[in-house]
């Protein structure tokens, strides 16, 4: 995996630091679009965007090394639910 050889070489942790900032940027982008539609603060987007950046990673990690394991699937729907349910909980806009 990527995360784990960016542990241990600095020329890879400096290449996977930009992808994951530049991901972190994309979601933060979009969950604020998202919380600005649904009348919630978005001072919260890069929190939420962190979470579910980690969500993501996460489920790719556990699907990759354990594909008899995890359901078919499963992480589209549950990073789809984490996002929605992370706007509808945000405090609204003031």
């Amino acid at each position: 995996m990527i995360g784990a050889e960016a542990v241990r070489q600095p020329e890879v942790r400096a290449v996977y630091q930009r992808m994951v900032a530049d991901e972190l940027a994309l979601l933060t982008t979009l969950l604020g679009d998202s919380l600005r539609a649904a009348g919630r603060a978005t001072d919260v987007s890069a929190p939420l965007a962190a979470g579910l950046a980690a969500l993501i990673a996460g489920a790719y990690q556990l699907s990759s090394a354990t594909t008899d394991v995890m359901p078919r699937g499963y992480a589209a729907e549950a990073a789809t639910r984490h996002a929605e349910l992370a706007v509808a909980a945000a405090p609204m806009r003031r």
